[in-house]
């Protein structure tokens, strides 16, 4: 077994927003080193949902390296690694919003989930968060949930029970085996999430402003994403799709390029304004609008 295990946490609902940053280095499946960081997040405000979580704040992170400036110190960590954590998607969507931001230019040699990987070995267990496998798997209690290094360490300890026990003949071998997606598929930087697989991270209560409601983004934004912002419908409580359907609710408008002309409209709006017409119940926001909902 060779591998990193990666564990971030983030100061808003922003995925580049990174604030913290903890590895485990696994070698010939021993851990031979970790490694801690503060990042000042890009950008440097702190939701107090997040906080409440890590308990993280701009105070600890203000006078921190930036992802950019800690990379040369960590990209032998991360560029050509197989890359551990659990719900490893969001780690994948984090860095992959770094390299982003930041210019860098990395491959990942593969992705492994933890938390797909206990379904896997352990399908009888109640639960599938973090300290209750690692309780049940290891038998040994897990303080500090939300420390990087802490989550990163308690899934690095994760796969090698686990890979102990399996005696896979090859690592990489057990892995590609675990799921039936390419690598290549897997791990594309330019790979397009789908908004129904949006699972919700975990820490975050449901919003009443968000429940029930299946939201749809049609055009550009100019302060998220598309998956930045599903992401945040999802974790209070809502739901997110691709495309409108009956089930649409509410439809977020940003803007088009002005080489479609002042008055374009995408299929998507096309849709939901005849939906709308015969009858459903649809509501439009702005971007504006929308970052106003966002203020729970």
């Amino acid at each position: 077994m060779e591998f990193t295990a990666l564990d971030f946490e983030t100061a808003n609902w922003y995925r580049k927003s990174a604030c913290s940053i903890g590895m485990v280095k696994v070698k010939n499946g021993m851990i031979i080193d970790e490694f801690y960081s503060l990042i000042r997040p890009e950008p440097f405000w702190f939701h107090q949902i997040n906080t409440n979580i890590h308990g993280l704040s701009e105070a600890d992170c203000e006078n921190e390296p930036s992802f950019g400036e800690l990379w040369p110190k960590i990209e032998s960590w991360i560029d050509g690694q197989i890359i551990v954590g659990h719900n490893v998607s969001f780690e994948r969507s984090v860095l992959n919003h770094l390299f982003e931001e930041y210019k860098i230019q990395a491959n990942i040699e593969e992705y492994l989930c933890t938390l797909y990987l206990s379904r896997v070995a352990y399908p009888k267990l109640d639960n599938y968060k973090l300290p209750y496998v690692y309780y049940n798997v290891l038998n040994k209690s897990f303080e500090g949930h939300h420390h990087a290094l802490l989550d990163a360490k308690a899934s690095a300890e994760i796969v090698m029970e686990v890979v102990n026990k399996w005696n896979p003949p090859t690592f990489k071998g057990m892995i590609g085996a675990l799921y039936e997606e390419p690598v290549k598929s897997r791990t594309s930087k330019k790979r397009k999430v789908s908004m129904a697989s949006l699972i919700p991270d975990e820490g975050f209560e449901k919003n009443e402003r968000f429940k029930g409601k299946v939201f749809v983004f049609t055009g550009e934004q100019n302060c998220f994403t598309k998956e930045e912002a599903g992401q945040f419908v999802v974790n209070r409580g809502g739901k997110a799709n691709d495309n409108v359907t009956k089930s649409t609710t509410t439809v977020v408008v940003g803007h088009y390029h002005p080489r479609f002309g002042p008055n374009y409209k995408s299929n998507k709006l096309k849709k939901a304004e005849e939906l709308q017409a015969n009858g459903q119940k649809i509501e439009f926001l702005s971007e504006k609008e929308f970052l106003e909902l966002t203020k729970v």
